[in-house]
């Protein structure tokens, strides 16, 4: 009998539902604050379809929200964060939102007219801020470096210093002259403006910063969402500022259900990420203002910036003198001044922090060159880098007409000494040789691994006399080691040398002269210095020492 599935309900509701009812909110939005009904009963119906449509919203926010909130924390991670808490959050943004709208349908009802402005509705709606923002500011973010920060602070500063000019230019210096609006409406209408330039500038804060996708399309989500209830902010200021009643009558903004609409995507985008079975850091590692499109809108910034300012002082030149133009003029230089302090701030940053990133791409490069040139094992030069420095040695050589000698250095019974003792022994061996040969050389001098077993030397300007000297040297000095000292083993070499120009006079011939020289001291019984036969075929052996 085959397994029945059962389908396990889903917290999640699809896009085009939530587009749906974004179009559906907005228009809702906008039949409340124009209130085209003559008929008081149908004003307050839509009041009572938005309040029921806001506690929906909180619904959907909270709903699977509580399960994944009593969870150790996110998958892979396995520790309680602060993720957990944002569809929460934003849950309680949209119910405050609902339970503000309630009290404006509350006194509409019992008033039985709309009310005058400020009402219960306006101080209730700023509490969803702090929910907002503590959302926001939970969003999960990489570990950066504190210049990153900072720069990233500047950036978000830039942005908000030109909305904030704007702001003040538009909207705050009308409120502020406006003769009718006194000093508890006034009060409140900054109140809402810092709370709308806080929840902007932590968006940006954090948007700069996130590298995951998701987290991206969430902070997308609540951006789009405070840029519809700033625009209706914006068209309610409007109102009252242009209104010709004595007494100003204004209600919920026409964006509020459109934004509370998108807070609750944003919750169900922030509970799929939290479902996912990978940490939140997973994704592309790449900040958001180091992508391609905002390094082009980067380099568009400063004209960008130039025009709202050109725009702004044409449009103060051409309209007539009134009590709004001293402080417009105010707020125009006082924006400006700012800007131009963080973006030179931002540009001193940027060198510091790019000429930081050259030092340390050149320590990377050169440790990466040194481990091309390395051999893994032993730490000194490789067989490639061997061949290339001896070139360059065997040229300066021939420019200076000045002698370069090789030493072609191969372990004895080295096979015997892996079969008996093993590998790691074999290794041990070769990394104390090399370290021993090392400690006699001179700075010049090269050491490398040729291969297996055996080594080359590279003398530059070192004779054949003088070279002999180095390799009897060499020789003793690694037949006195003891390399494995609970087993007491203890190694010998041989060795073979070639100089430039009396037996070769080139790279190929100089190491072959020292390889032959080399199995010419194995023959004779290891352990033993042997020169490479000269031009004239002539042959010098050392001293055998231990034969």
């Amino acid at each position: 009998m085959h397994d029945i599935e059962i389908p396990v309900p889903t917290p999640y509701i699809s896009w085009r539902l939530f587009v749906g009812l974004l179009l559906g909110s907005l228009v809702l939005g906008a039949f409340s604050f124009l209130r085209p009904f003559r008929l008081t009963f149908g004003g307050q119906l839509l009041d009572a379809l938005s309040v029921l449509y806001a506690l929906f919203l909180a619904l959907m926010c909270f709903r699977g929200s509580w399960g994944q909130l009593r969870m150790s924390g996110p998958p892979g991670t396995g520790t309680r964060t602060g993720g957990n808490l944002i569809p929460v959050l934003l849950g309680m943004t949209t119910l405050w939102a609902a339970l503000a709208l309630l009290g404006w349908v509350s006194e509409t009802m019992w008033t039985q007219r709309a009310s005058t402005y400020p009402t219960l509705f306006h101080v209730l709606e700023l509490g969803v801020y702090p929910f907002f923002i503590a959302a926001v500011l939970l969003l999960p973010s990489p570990n950066l470096s504190r210049l990153s920060r900072l720069r990233i602070l500047l950036d978000s500063l830039i942005i908000l210093a030109t909305v904030v000019t704007l702001y003040c230019y538009v909207i705050m210096i009308p409120m502020l002259f406006e003769p009718r609006l006194t000093f508890l409406e006034k009060t409140l209408g900054i109140l809402f403006v810092t709370a709308n330039l806080v929840s902007l500038f932590c968006l940006l804060f954090v948007a700069f910063q996130t590298v995951h996708v998701g987290i991206r399309q969430v902070i997308a989500l609540l951006t789009l969402a405070m840029v519809i209830f700033l625009v209706g902010k914006v068209v309610v200021y409007h109102y009252l500022l242009h209104s010709t009643e004595a007494s100003l009558t204004t209600g919920p903004t026409p964006g509020l259900l459109g934004s509370l609409t998108l807070i609750a995507a944003a919750a169900q985008r922030m509970r799929r990420v939290l479902s996912q079975d990978a940490p939140l850091e997973r994704g592309p590692a790449v900040l958001l203002e180091e992508t391609e499109v905002f390094a082009r809108w980067k380099t568009w910034l400063v004209p960008i910036l130039v025009l709202i300012f050109a725009l702004l002082l044409v449009s103060l030149a051409i309209q007539p003198a009134n009590a709004y133009t001293p402080a417009r003029l105010q707020v125009i230089e006082f924006g400006g001044t700012s800007i131009l302090i963080v973006l030179v701030l931002r540009q001193v940053l940027a060198t510091h922090e790019l000429n930081k990133l050259k030092r340390e791409l050149r320590e990377k490069n050169a440790q990466l060159d040194t481990l091309a040139a390395s051999d893994p094992l032993t730490g000194v030069l490789n067989h490639r880098t061997l061949v290339t420095r001896l070139d360059e040695e065997v040229a300066h050589a021939k420019a200076q007409q000045t002698p370069c000698s090789v030493l072609f250095m191969d372990i004895d019974h080295f096979k015997a000494i892996n079969d008996q003792y093993g590998h790691a022994v074999g290794d041990l061996v070769l990394c104390q040789v090399a370290r021993r040969v090392a400690s006699i050389l001179r700075s010049e001098d090269c050491l490398g691994r040729w291969g297996g077993e055996e080594f080359i030397v590279i003398l530059p300007g070192q004779d054949l006399r003088s070279a002999h000297e180095v390799a009897e040297m060499i020789r003793m000095q690694v037949s006195q080691q003891v390399v494995a000292s609970e087993k007491n083993l203890r190694v010998a070499c041989s060795l073979g040398i070639a100089t430039y120009p009396q037996t070769a006079a080139s790279r190929d011939d100089l190491i072959n002269a020292a390889d032959q020289a080399m199995y010419e001291a194995k023959h004779l019984g290891r352990n033993q210095t042997c020169l490479a036969k000269l031009k004239k075929d002539t042959n010098v052996v050392s001293d055998t020492g231990e034969g």
